[in-house]
């Protein structure tokens, strides 16, 4: 979806969108860190700052505004209802992410994500050094595919 709304009108390369998302996808609030990395090839820094406050600021806002109420709305058989619902929706977006962002990935490269899963859950790597080691080897087959372009 994101991909699509910045690839298309030509404001970054589908190859460097791609880079990015990989890579901020090692880090903590994935989408924050998107919009920042997106602001800021697009704009510069300022753009970066813009992106991430403007994804930031409404969560926060509604965090605020309902916090007070939370005690009170949280006895309501509707609202954990309505909550459930909404992790549905959130995990169906996530899941059409997923195989939008998967058409556009070479084989190998799944090979590399199978690979770090495997080595985590099947043989206890820890998974910092599991991504750590799936990053290397995909970069490396990269480099050595003379493929690295932004």
């Amino acid at each position: 979806m994101m991909l699509k709304e910045i690839v298309d009108p030509g404001l970054i390369t589908e190859k460097l969108f791609l880079y990015g998302f990989a890579l901020i996808q090692v880090m903590p609030g994935p989408l924050f860190n998107l919009a920042a990395f997106l602001g800021g090839v697009i704009e510069g820094i300022g753009g970066a700052i813009v992106a991430w406050a403007c994804l930031f600021a409404p969560g926060v806002l509604l965090i605020l505004g309902v916090y007070p109420f939370w005690t009170w709305l949280s006895k309501f058989k509707a609202m954990k209802r309505f909550l459930v619902g909404v992790n549905a929706a959130a995990l169906g977006l996530i899941v059409t992410a997923f195989f939008i962002l998967f058409g556009n990935v070479r084989g190998i490269f799944i090979a590399c994500a199978i690979y770090g899963f495997c080595m985590s859950f099947f043989f206890g790597l820890m998974i910092p050094l599991s991504v750590l080691t799936a990053g290397v080897l995909g970069l490396l087959i990269n480099v050595i595919d003379k493929r690295l372009d932004f």
